[in-house]
């Protein structure tokens, strides 16, 4: 009896030991299931992020003390009210923006903030919670310019599009050099295409639906007329490209010649070096003017150029609230512009030759091309842009219309879009801000940083 009640408590003792021993085992377990998912919540916040901070541009006006809210701006117009953040928004902390708690599977959650550096540099933190456990992911990302994605367009504009008559837009190396794009949503149309012989080599786009594509008569579109066909080639809810945010005050400080009313502009043959001219003079320039340089116009102006005109020069203006149209450029007849590459080795034109890329860059104005204008070595980006009669021509850049303003291509137009070689950094405009991700800087912590 002795024995049995030993050997009992042995037993017993063996019981508690190795039920302790598992009891421990579980604990553990658990404990590390909960830090791994806390972990693999870290990780889904950390590509989240990074993914949404890749499709972010910041304005190329962004300073260090600018960069907190545009970031906050940027992130908050792709997540804001999302099922993602339940409705929640992005916060600007004012060291740091803030994405609020996201719910992953199997209960986890994550929140994220992303804070500045030394430098261009910037620090990624996701921190995943999960059955009261919180692990932590860093990773260090190097803000630095890249060129505008609307360059990568022919023509890119805020407002609605009209394409009609006869109208070509050709791509000259290939039909993607022809894209188009339209960003507006206001309403109606983005893109309304009008006639049996309109054609467009490359393919549309739009930040729009599908309802606001209005097709009339039989256009051809990316290389088919056949309705079914062109389909594949309107592409919808696109995100906007990042229109350029424009620098023009190192352009108009070249512009040292004043044109004004007493300015003699109706002769033939005239030429003008690097000239301003004043507001409200409103000249007309005759044929076989030649104007070099830096030609800035003031506002409000309606400078018009009859007969010929050769335009050695980028066309520049002040961005005013004056009405659009007490603020126009017309090239009435025909124009060369051969930009400032084409300008002679002097004294005059030393600076303005290192501004390059850029034929006309005019905020608060429209600009009107009216007759043939062989090939336009630059870009052009103005607030309304309109081809109209029997213009023809090649351009070497992208049209850019700058406001939610309707861009007209109507009569016989033949717009040819050569991209080869083109300057990725035009004159007058300003690279955006992206996000590069340093892979060596990841971090692993268990503890907030």
């Amino acid at each position: 009896m002795v024995l049995s009640l030993l050997f009992l408590a042995i037993f017993l003792s063996v019981g508690f030991a190795l039920m302790s021993e598992v009891t421990l085992g579980l604990q553990t377990a658990e404990n590390f299931h909960s830090a791994q998912d806390a972990r693999m919540a870290a990780e889904s916040g950390l590509h989240f992020m990074l993914y949404q901070l890749k499709k972010v541009r910041l304005p190329g006006d962004t300073t260090d003390a600018t960069l907190i809210p545009n970031l906050r701006s940027a992130l908050g117009q792709r997540l804001d009210g999302t099922t993602n953040l339940n409705g929640a928004t992005v916060q600007n902390s004012g060291a740091a923006v803030f994405v609020p708690e996201i719910q992953v599977d199997g209960g986890g959650t994550f929140c994220s903030w992303v804070s500045v550096l030394e430098g261009d540099r910037c620090r990624l933190t996701a921190k995943g919670s999960a059955h009261g456990v919180s692990r932590y992911v860093t990773i260090d990302m190097l803000l630095g310019r890249e060129v505008s994605q609307v360059l990568s367009y022919g023509l890119a504009s805020r407002g609605q599009i009209q394409i009609s008559g006869e109208t070509r837009i050709i791509g000259v190396n290939k039909p993607t050099e022809a894209n188009i794009f339209s960003a507006t949503t206001s309403g109606g149309a983005a893109i309304h295409i009008q006639g049996n012989s309109a054609q467009i080599s490359g393919d549309v786009f739009l930040a729009g639906g599908a309802e606001q594509v209005l097709l009339e008569g039989t256009p051809s579109i990316g290389g088919t007329d056949d309705p079914d066909a062109i389909l594949d080639h309107i592409h919808c809810g696109v995100d906007p490209p990042d229109f350029p945010v424009l620098n023009t005050a190192p352009l108009a400080a070249l512009a040292t010649n004043v044109v004004d009313k007493s300015t003699k502009t109706n002769a033939s043959g005239l030429v003008f070096n690097n000239i301003r001219i004043a507001a409200g003079t409103n000249p007309t320039f005759n044929s076989d003017v030649v104007v070099n340089g830096i030609l800035f116009v003031e506002s409000p102006n309606v400078v018009t150029f009859e007969g010929h005109a050769t335009v050695n020069a980028i066309i520049v203006t002040e961005d005013a609230d004056d009405a659009i149209d007490s603020c126009r450029i017309r090239f009435a007849g025909t124009v060369d512009a051969n930009g400032v590459e084409a300008l002679p080795d002097t004294p005059e034109f030393t600076a303005v030759k290192q501004h390059t890329g850029t034929f006309i860059v005019a905020p608060g104005f429209g600009v009107e091309f009216e007759g043939n204008f062989g090939t336009i070595n630059g870009s052009i980006a103005a607030d309304r842009v309109a081809f109209a009669g029997t213009s023809e021509g090649t351009i070497r850049g992208t049209i850019i219309g700058l406001a939610d303003l309707p861009m007209t291509l109507e009569g016989n137009v033949r717009v040819f879009l050569d991209k080869s070689g083109i300057n990725e950094d035009p004159a007058g405009f300003l690279k955006p801000f992206a996000m590069g991700v340093l892979p060596d800087t990841y971090r692993e912590l268990s503890a907030a940083p």
